[in-house]
C-alpha cells in the first residue's frame, strides 16, 4: 500500500483558534472582574498602581494568547498522520513521532468529537495515537482505518470532551484565590487545592514524557508555579 499522508489544512487551525480566543477572553473577564472586585474603592483603594498593574496583566495576557496562537499555528502545520503498508505513524512539533505496527493494532475508535483513537497492544500511552478531529479528509481517513480494523463508534463523550474547557476556566478560581483573597481560610483552602491540581500535572507530564520532546522544561515551569503560590500562601498566612 502506497504510503497516505494526512495534515490540519487553514480550516481546522481557524476553527481551533476561534475557540481558543472565546475561552482566552473568558478566562480574562474572570481574572478582570476578579482584580476589579480586589481594587474596589471602599475595600482596597483603587489606587492608580493597581489599574496600573490591571492593564499590564491585560497586555500581558494578551502578548501570551498571541504567542499561543502562534505555536499552535506551527503545531498544526507540522501535524502529519502517516499509513503505509506497516505502520501508523503520527508525527507534530514538540512532539516524539509516535508509531504503532498494523498488526499490531487493538482497537480503532471513533469519538463523539470526531477524532480517532488508535489503540496499539499495551495500554502505555506510547502505544496510543490519537488523531485529530481537526484533519482533513476525515472521510477518507475513516476508510483507511475501516481497511485496518474495525472502527468501534463511542456514542459518549467522555468528561474531559464535554467539560475539559469548563475545568481549565475553574482552575484559575484557586490560583486567583491565593493571590486576591486576605482570609486565611480561604487561602488555605485555595491553595491545598492549587498544590493538588499542580502535582497531578506535575505526574500527568511525567508519565507522558516519553511523548514529548520537552518534558524537562514543562516539569521546571510546573514546579516554579508551585513554588510561587507555596511563597504567596506562606505570606499571606503568617501576616
Amino acid at each position: 500500500m502506497e504510503a497516505q499522508k494526512f495534515k490540519i489544512g487553514q480550516a481546522g487551525y481557524e476553527a481551533s483558534k476561534k475557540n481558543t480566543v472565546i475561552w482566552a477572553i473568558t478566562a480574562i473577564v474572570i481574572v478582570i472582574i476578579a482584580f476589579g472586585y480586589y481594587t474596589y474603592e471602599p475595600r482596597n483603594g483603587a489606587d492608580a498602581m493597581w489599574v496600573g498593574l490591571l492593564v499590564f496583566l491585560i497586555l500581558l495576557y494578551g502578548f501570551l494568547v498571541f504567542r499561543i496562537l502562534k505555536k499552535l499555528k506551527a503545531a498544526y502545520d507540522s501535524y502529519v498522520i502517516t499509513i503505509d503498508e506497516l505502520t501508523i505513524t503520527r508525527e507534530q512539533k514538540n512532539l516524539l513521532p509516535r508509531s504503532i505496527l498494523l498488526s499490531d493494532i487493538t482497537a480503532i475508535i471513533k469519538s463523539t468529537n470526531g477524532a480517532f483513537t488508535i489503540k496499539g497492544k499495551t495500554n502505555d500511552p506510547a502505544n496510543t495515537i490519537i488523531i485529530s478531529k481537526l484533519i482533513d479528509d476525515r472521510e477518507a481517513l475513516a476508510l483507511v482505518l475501516e481497511g485496518i480494523k474495525p472502527i468501534t463508534v463511542n456514542t459518549r463523550p467522555t468528561f474531559k470532551e464535554k467539560y475539559g474547557r469548563w475545568v481549565s476556566i475553574a482552575i484559575l478560581l484557586p490560583l486567583l484565590g491565593v493571590y486576591l483573597i486576605d482570609n486565611k481560610i480561604v487561602v488555605s483552602i485555595c491553595a491545598a487545592f492549587s498544590v493538588v491540581l499542580y502535582t497531578v500535572a506535575f505526574f500527568k507530564v511525567l508519565k507522558n514524557k516519553d511523548g514529548m520532546s520537552k518534558p524537562r522544561k514543562s516539569l521546571i515551569s510546573i514546579v516554579w508555579l508551585l513554588l510561587l503560590v507555596l511563597a504567596i500562601s506562606y505570606f499571606k498566612l503568617i501576616a
